[in-house]
């Protein structure tokens, strides 16, 4: 799980959604509302499908440039993830992932996100296990 999330509000404009991904070199951003409760979550694949849908509907850049501005994070975002609490197992956040098709799950601890758990996450933890495993193998 990385602790290093980045939040934005419900109101953040899908064009400053964007440059979050480019600025962090994140995948998701964590949806949260005015005093911080956890709304929601956003990938850069939610991001691309709707400047995609944007740019087949439109035929001008103005207009595009203007849907940018107005489209917020409420209007993309995935409302009904499945969160994980700081106490689920790792087998119970696998389980999450593969049965929704998720790619990161949040951690949330009293309604507030703490962290977020991604599919990198689950193969660093095997990998390490499995490295685990070999070197007690070999003592």
């Amino acid at each position: 799980m990385s602790k290093s999330i980045v939040t934005v509000s419900l109101t953040t404009s899908l064009k400053m959604i964007n440059e979050k991904f480019y600025e962090t070199g994140l995948s998701h951003l964590i949806v949260t509302d005015t005093v911080g409760t956890y709304k929601g979550i956003i990938s850069k694949t939610d991001v691309l499908a709707r400047v995609n849908k944007l740019m087949l509907s439109s035929s001008g850049k103005k207009f595009t440039e203007l849907e940018l501005s107005t489209i917020t994070a409420s209007d993309i975002m995935t409302r009904n993830t499945v969160n994980l609490e700081v106490d689920h197992s790792i087998e119970y956040a696998t389980e999450a992932l593969l049965q929704k098709k998720f790619h990161a799950l949040p951690v949330v601890k009293n309604y507030k996100a703490v962290g977020i758990l991604t599919k990198h996450d689950l193969l660093q933890h095997l990998y390490e296990s499995m490295a685990f495993v070999k070197n007690a193998n070999h003592e």
